[in-house]
């Protein structure tokens, strides 16, 4: 008997079928919508794949908050190979537990174990490095928890040559309420904000990928939400990330090399290598689907390139990693002597956010963040556009 969620062109997949329903695919179209999971993958933990007739490939993580997995067009890869394979159930993280760093034992950075997105949005409490919340002294751990929440479902609808996938997810504030019981962290306390996600692919007259973010305050008092995203593109060598400033600074001090937006291969084996330069005063566009945005792209050397569009931000960073398979940059204190990292940490792309990364205040203070009264909401969109010879 057809499931009456499902017709020619659309189908809603809710959340439990997401984290523990069968493996199937569903026919779309003339595209097709795969519930699926890799070998490593915890045990509820799926994906989602569209595979569209243009040949286009796009993996969607549901456990993390409808991140973009892959997208893949025509064979080639947009986004990275991630540095780890498997998807961890969210239910068994502790974001704010401890990690082993350069031998030592620092809390709040266990986000990084599960840091397999090419897309993923960061946030809502704390975007950035670890920091303490000066009222409550809670530990408020790297990059937040959008990433790692499990969305309630998603509606997926295909029309012509454009495919469209939407979820919602809730972030709490964690603190238990009396008589709620034992529950996983994510579903613990008072709301703070709804995220709805609508991730849009085209194939006509290009490929993109459009991605709209659209954030409601759901406590009782007006706050802002920190957010942030990180963007991490296939890495080859000589290929740069161009995103035009007024001024482009090192992270932390020191004089930009000429070369800077140049991703250079780095040691298989062998500690990793990590650079980031700050942008200032970069022209905004007003653009009607997507709000106020940043233009950039990046170019590889046989004439590929992916352009793209991403929320104004008083933090803007071009960030760049390669290397650091089998060395002992990071490691579990569980587990100090497993091998962490199997795969060499090569990407590179913009990291952006609406607070300084390093709590410094080294923003673009043109660029302001708006205060969300109780219900209202802030919208941040993306695209991206690669073409490939």
């Amino acid at each position: 008997m057809p499931n009456k969620k499902e017709t020619g062109n659309r189908c809603e997949l809710g959340g439990r079928e997401l984290r523990s329903g069968s493996l199937r695919t569903v026919r779309l179209a003339d595209s097709t919508v795969e519930i699926t999971r890799a070998a490593h993958d915890g045990p509820r933990v799926r994906r989602l794949v569209l595979t569209m007739p243009c040949d286009v490939r796009v993996e969607l993580l549901p456990t993390k908050g409808l991140s973009v997995g892959e997208f893949r067009v025509g064979g080639r890869h947009v986004f990275w190979d991630p540095p780890f394979d498997r998807i961890i159930d969210p239910d068994e993280l502790d974001l704010s537990g401890m990690m082993l760093i350069n031998g030592e034992k620092l809390p709040g950075f266990r986000w990084v174990e599960n840091f397999t997105g090419g897309v993923e949005l960061l946030g809502l409490r704390n975007w950035g490095m670890p920091t303490v919340d000066p009222r409550s002294g809670e530990l408020l751990p790297i990059h937040g928890t959008a990433s790692n929440i499990p969305v309630s479902g998603v509606v997926c609808e295909v029309t012509g040559a454009s495919a469209t996938v939407r979820a919602r997810f809730t972030m709490r504030d964690g603190r238990s309420r009396r008589g709620e019981g034992p529950r996983c962290w994510y579903e613990r306390g008072n709301p703070l904000w709804e995220i709805a996600r609508t991730i849009t692919v085209r194939c006509d007259p290009e490929v993109s990928m459009t991605i709209l973010d659209t954030i409601t305050n759901r406590s009782d008092k007006p706050c802002s939400p920190d957010w942030g995203y990180h963007v991490q593109f296939r890495a080859e060598d000589g290929a740069r990330l161009v995103i035009p400033s007024e001024v482009t600074t090192v992270r932390r001090g020191g004089k930009v090399p000429a070369d800077f937006d140049v991703w250079r291969r780095g040691e298989r084996a062998g500690p990793r290598r990590e650079r980031g330069y700050l942008h200032k005063g970069c022209p905004l566009n007003k653009c009607a689907a997507l709000g106020s945005v940043v233009s950039g792209e990046v170019l590889y050397r046989d004439g590929a390139r992916t352009t793209f569009l991403i929320p104004a931000a008083p933090y803007v960073q071009s960030w760049f990693s390669s290397g650091g398979s089998g060395a002992d940059e990071f490691a579990l204190p569980e587990d100090p002597n497993a091998d962490f990292m199997k795969k060499p940490w090569n990407g590179f792309g913009p990291e952006i956010g609406a607070s300084a990364l390093d709590h410094d205040g080294d923003v673009d203070p043109s660029v302001i963040v708006p205060i969300l009264r109780p219900t209202e909401t802030l919208t941040l969109g993306m695209k991206f556009t690669p073409q490939f010879p």
